[in-house]
């Protein structure tokens, strides 16, 4: 065996232990971190708020440097949210959080793309069990409705998942947030509800036949935006039908 070869095996066999022992440490910080009595996740939406009321006191007259620090800020905060989604529990936590979803729902709206895509994610899980927080995410939908004038619900995530310059990774987390929120409506009756305000925002079935991927973007982005609009498509419910069958 020549002296490289056995350094080369000698190393992996140092690192491995090493890192296994990094990825326990992390996953033990991070149950730490989240549960009592520290309860990080209502920390980091607390925080992920005041990072939002600093980016909307310093928009009008902060230089754009400053104004883009205060936007990774905002980036900062969801992704150590999502890193606490590796805890069990987290999900729970951040469904039932007394900080509250709001700060989550305005990061939809926020100017970075990323930010966007995570605050969706991160929506998605709380809706699913063990997180069960169909209604905390709807009423974060409700009053950034009334904190943003529009006209009805979902209208800005609507037209961000159907414009044709849509972010691929964008449309595939709204479709895949939208289908679980209507997957969680507590009953058939709600979910016919939201179908309606959607639909009024515009999700049609038209609307999401259109949603595409430009050949550039990589498989994986493209297999999952079809899926979720192939399962958007599928479990709308056709009123029309359902009575002619009567």
């Amino acid at each position: 065996m020549s002296p490289d070869r056995t350094d080369t095996s000698t190393h992996i066999i140092a690192v491995t232990p090493t890192s296994r022992l990094a990825t326990n440490c992390i996953f033990g910080f991070v149950q730490e971190f989240v549960g009592d009595p520290l309860d990080g996740v209502t920390l980091l939406l607390e925080l992920l708020r005041a990072v939002q009321l600093s980016q909307a006191a310093q928009q009008a007259r902060c230089p754009p440097p400053l104004l883009r620090r205060v936007l990774l800020d905002e980036h900062s905060c969801l992704q150590c949210l999502k890193s606490c989604l590796r805890c069990p529990d987290a999900a729970r936590r951040l469904s039932s959080s007394p900080a509250g979803l709001f700060t989550l729902a305005v990061c939809i709206m926020s100017n970075v793309s990323k930010s966007r895509v995570v605050a969706l994610e991160l929506l998605t899980r709380a809706c699913e069990p063990p997180g069960c927080g169909h209604t905390p995410v709807s009423e974060a939908l409700s009053t950034l409705r009334l904190r943003f004038g529009e006209p009805v619900r979902f209208r800005f995530l609507v037209g961000m998942l159907i414009s044709a310059g849509g972010c691929p990774e964008l449309q595939a987390a709204g479709l895949r947030f939208l289908n679980t929120f209507l997957d969680t409506a507590p009953s058939q009756q709600h979910r016919l509800y939201l179908q309606a305000e959607l639909e009024q925002a515009g999700f049609t079935t038209a609307a999401i036949r259109k949603v595409r991927c430009s050949e550039s973007v990589g498989l994986n982005t493209t297999s999952a935006l079809a899926n979720y609009a192939t399962e958007a498509g599928q479990s709308h419910i056709d009123l029309d039908m359902l009575k002619n069958l009567e």
